[in-house]
């Protein structure tokens, strides 16, 4: 049995919990003209000359300076990334979802509800019993390892615009140095570009990053987001 994506388990409380409109508010606030963004990051010796993934290094200069920054519930990954590294450079592939939907910004849950979905199903033995909506994505993605700006089925998403596109994930851009969060903050323009670049979490609004540590099940962490949940009700 293959499952074609690797998620982290939820944790604690999830994405609803939380005002995630005034979040990603802030967080778009921290970026400025001329700001670097974190790019560019060095190419991976693993990604060879021709390969699909290095659209992302050529749309990056153009899409970093027109995108818009929205939130992407993620998909999977290549398995090392959610495991603690010395790397600060690794870089893995993976998949989101997005939206230029301003509802998602209110409701992030809701892509990450399509996602846990489409997971439901990701188990191989199981792509046959997959609804109807579901399982071409699934056969799609069994078949294709790079696949930008999928616009899903509108049966899926309740007549919104939901797209699915790989991405790469930088270790150093990651809040806890690894994969451990539901949600992330994009770069996205589906008008005009085909990839899609995470924002690095320096420039994540600070509950924003608790939110992600706090899948760890860290109770420190889990202190620290209580506190912040106090302050913000004060």
């Amino acid at each position: 049995m293959k499952n074609l994506f690797r998620r982290t388990d939820p944790k604690s409380k999830r994405t609803s919990d939380y005002d995630t409109a005034k979040l990603l508010f802030e967080t778009r606030s921290h970026i400025y003209d001329g700001c670097e963004h974190g790019w560019p990051m060095p190419r991976p010796d693993w990604i060879p000359e021709g390969d699909p993934l290095l659209k992302i290094y050529d749309e990056a200069p153009k899409l970093l300076d027109r995108a818009k920054i929205v939130y992407a519930a993620v998909v999977g990954a290549a398995p090392g990334i959610y495991e603690d590294g010395e790397d600060e450079n690794e870089t893995a592939p993976g998949g989101v979802l997005y939206s230029m939907d301003h509802y998602y910004d209110y409701n992030p849950a809701a892509l990450c509800a399509i996602s846990d979905h489409i997971n439901s199903y990701s188990c191989t033995e199981y792509i046959d019993q997959a609804p109807d909506n579901v399982r071409p994505i699934l056969r799609l993605l069994m078949k294709t390892r790079v696949i930008y700006r999928l616009k899903l089925p509108v049966s899926m998403t309740r007549g919104r615009e939901v797209y699915f596109s790989s991405i790469l994930f930088f270790r150093c851009h990651l809040p806890n140095g690894k994969l451990d969060c539901e949600l992330v903050p994009i770069f996205a323009w589906p008008k005009e570009f085909e990839t899609c670049i995470m924002l690095p979490s320096q420039f994540w609004a600070d509950e924003l990053k608790t939110l992600a540590l706090v899948r760890t099940n860290d109770p420190a962490v889990i202190r620290k987001l209580q506190e912040l949940n106090q302050n913000k009700n004060h």
